[in-house]
């Protein structure tokens, strides 16, 4: 886990760079921050380029996200009175780390960071760019759980009054909506879209997103539908920021600095 937490620092404090894509399709070359604030302007403003569609898609999930909530307590003590030591080791230590908020604890960021390694290693250009997605969706979908959680205030399923209706706005309860859940979600769905023609690589994203999500029920650390709107969250993160970067390329390597003497090691990226 240590040589995991290494790389993420490495990951999170790198610099990088732009080069095209093989393909004959015309390349913006927009650097990290700026393709990071241009994904999230396009996700946030999105509703203000909706039509009908959209809007209908829009009320079917309000409603579900109703029905969910009335049902919220019953599906809770569905699992709660469903568990085995089995399944609680599974979710512990399988299914639970892939959406951590807890970076060097968090599969999904080092497998990210794997992906790196091997994508420069072998210069892999399509992966270290999937990589650049994966960090750009995984930011946008942080930020606006957090904005999501903290006006919200819901209170967890295993804290006190044990309601599924207790509801304090800034209060600091956070359990609507799912982090675990949304994270999980846009990091197997960047995964599902840039891999898709790999035809095993979206089932198992996916499958991986759905269980690793439906353990937050399991392990009463979420409501039913704290963890259907954040897994939503993630999908439409995830499915938006590929979307956008089809016209962008990122190339990141390793770069080595003399520091008084001693070798540092670290990744580049060109702003």
């Amino acid at each position: 886990m240590r040589i995991l937490w290494l790389l993420l620092i490495a990951l999170l404090l790198c610099n990088g760079a732009i080069s095209a894509e093989k393909d004959t399709v015309a390349i913006k070359k927009t650097g990290f921050v700026k393709a990071l604030v241009q994904d999230s302007w396009q996700i946030g403003t999105a509703p203000l380029r909706w039509k009908k569609k959209q809007w209908l898609q829009f009320t079917a999930v309000g409603a579900t996200t109703g029905v969910l909530m009335l049902s919220d307590e019953a599906i809770r003590d569905f699992f709660q009175d469903n568990r085995s030591k089995f399944l609680d080791d599974v979710s512990k230590h399988t299914l639970e780390p892939w959406g951590t908020g807890t970076l060097y604890r968090s599969y999904a960021m080092g497998f990210t960071a794997g992906m790196l390694g091997i994508g420069l290693a072998t210069k892999d250009e399509y992966m270290t760019e999937t990589v650049g997605i994966l960090l750009r969706s995984m930011i946008i979908t942080s930020a606006s759980v957090h904005v999501i959680k903290y006006a919200a205030g819901r209170t967890r399923p295993n804290r006190p009054p044990y309601s599924s209706n207790d509801w304090n706005p800034f209060q600091g309860e956070k359990s609507f909506v799912s982090g675990h859940a949304a994270q999980v979600m846009t990091f197997a769905t960047v995964l599902a879209e840039r891999y898709k023609h790999i035809k095993w690589v979206p089932i198992a994203s996916y499958s991986l997103g759905v269980l690793s999500s439906v353990s937050r029920m399991y392990d009463n650390k979420h409501w039913a539908s704290d963890v259907f709107v954040g897994g939503l969250i993630g999908y439409i993160v995830g499915k938006s920021t590929c979307r956008f970067n089809k016209n962008r390329s990122t190339k990141w390597f390793p770069s080595i600095s003399s520091v008084d003497g001693q070798l540092t090691y670290g990744f580049t990226y060109q702003f």
